[in-house]
């Protein structure tokens, strides 16, 4: 016969929190951070600023600056939002920043922060593993 248990159940364990993105920005537009935002917004307004200038000048129409200068920068945020989104996805924390950085050290327009070492480690076993293969291929030919 089964004991019946007649203390109170407890309450369901409660899920731990995703550490890893304890210290990363949160995201603000699908998925894209305030920095990646500003970086974006900031040179979109510039450029935007640069074109709305110029058309304004050859038209004579000076609204046509500060229009371009609020709708051209949403615009582009967006979009590039959606494409950081895909960029981004299934990979770690600050993956498109550093490999933005090895293809600027691979041009030798930055500094590299890393370390790159292109090659495999030595474990003193080269010579070996070749005559191995080149006995199995002396085997095969028979």
């Amino acid at each position: 016969m089964a004991a019946h248990d007649s203390r109170p159940q407890g309450k369901a364990p409660v899920q731990a929190p995703l550490t890893d993105r304890v210290n990363s920005e949160p995201p603000i537009i699908n998925g894209m951070a305030a920095s990646e935002a500003g970086y974006i917004g900031g040179v979109t307004f510039a450029v935007s600023l640069f074109i709305g200038a110029v058309v304004a000048f050859s038209t004579g129409l000076w609204i046509v600056a500060p229009i371009l200068c609020v709708v051209v920068p949403f615009m582009v945020l967006w979009y590039s939002s959606l494409y950081l989104q895909e960029v981004k996805r299934n990979r770690p924390e600050g993956f498109y920043l550093h490999s933005m950085h090895f293809y600027l050290v691979s041009h030798k327009l930055a500094k590299p922060k890393f370390l790159v070492h292109d090659g495999r480690m030595q474990l003193g076993c080269s010579y070996r593993m070749n005559s191995i293969k080149a006995e199995a291929k002396s085997s095969e030919t028979k």
